[in-house]
């Protein structure tokens, strides 16, 4: 299929990345993760807002009150919206090598959020799951690079992407206790292909995951075959999530992380957002309680 691309924001991203649409306020919020930036983008206005971390941020997640948890650099942070301000609450690496990455909340408000190194290597990151109550512990243990997850709709399985190994897994994911199972391959990428990274699913079942590298985004089916792909203009895709007032708007996260002057003069939309129509539909956020 042919997709119409659309350049929704013009923006030099250094590292565009985790992407969630607020359907109460039909606001995407995305980050510059290498840059420590929570962007705050309205598409009926066409304006975007900045709020400036101290530190690196991987991964962000909507509450039920409007506010944000982040998995910054090294640990858990609640972002208050009211007040901008961000309260540190769970340290969990000590290392400097090693940072938060990707992340995603369940159907009951959990936060899992992933970890990498600077300079991946296998086994030395992990999946942890996260609840202001409970606080942290470790889900997936000996990961390379964690990026993307989601879920099915009702829960039973859990989607996940260790870029490392260039390949989606699948779990069988108990929502009563928040714990994963029974793990195996979906779907193995070629290098042709580009890097798994970002994940999101659609309401029939449907895959898509941004390819690193590659320049694109592809749709996988349940079975895990590609349906379909989405070719952007930049090479480095991290991230896309479902939006617009019927979720049937994809917005596409991009980077220009460790581009050359000579890769940037022919793709100068690096790090922008861009915005393609679906025909099918996503799911809500999921908000942390």
């Amino acid at each position: 299929m042919i997709h119409e691309v659309e350049l929704a924001h013009e923006y030099d991203a250094d590292l565009g990345e985790g992407p969630i649409w607020d359907d109460q306020k039909q606001e995407l919020i995305w980050l510059d993760v290498t840059q420590g930036k929570i962007l705050f983008f309205s598409p009926d206005q066409g304006v975007q807002t900045e709020f400036q971390l101290d530190r690196q941020v991987g991964s962000l997640a909507l509450t039920e009150n409007f506010n944000l948890w982040l998995a910054l650099r090294d640990g858990f942070a609640h972002y208050e919206h009211e007040s901008r301000s961000v309260t540190s609450f769970n340290k969990v690496i000590n290392s400097p090598d090693i940072r938060f990455n990707d992340g995603a909340v369940d159907a009951r408000g959990r936060f899992l959020a992933g970890t990498m190194g600077y300079n991946p290597e296998p086994h030395t990151g992990a999946l942890y799951t996260f609840t202001p109550n409970s606080g942290y512990k470790v889900l997936v243990p000996q990961v390379g690079v964690s990026n993307g997850i989601c879920w099915n709709s009702d829960s039973t399985s859990m989607y996940f992407v260790d870029s490392l190994t260039q390949s989606i897994q699948v779990y069988d994911y108990n929502l009563d206790s928040g714990d994963v199972s029974n793990p195996r391959t979906l779907i193995h990428f070629q290098a042709k292909d580009g890097i798994p990274d970002g994940l999101t699913i659609d309401r029939e079942g449907s895959l898509w995951v941004a390819m690193w590298g590659g320049s694109q985004i592809l749709k996988i089916n349940s079975a895990g075959f590609i349906e379909d792909s989405i070719q952007l203009p930049v090479t480095k895709v991290t991230s896309m999530t479902f939006g617009g007032v019927d979720l049937k708007d994809l917005y596409i996260t991009t980077a220009r992380y460790q581009l050359s002057a000579s890769e940037l003069s022919t793709q100068p939309l690096a790090g922008s957002l861009f915005r393609v129509r679906t025909e099918v539909p996503g799911f809500s956020e999921n908000r942390m309680k």
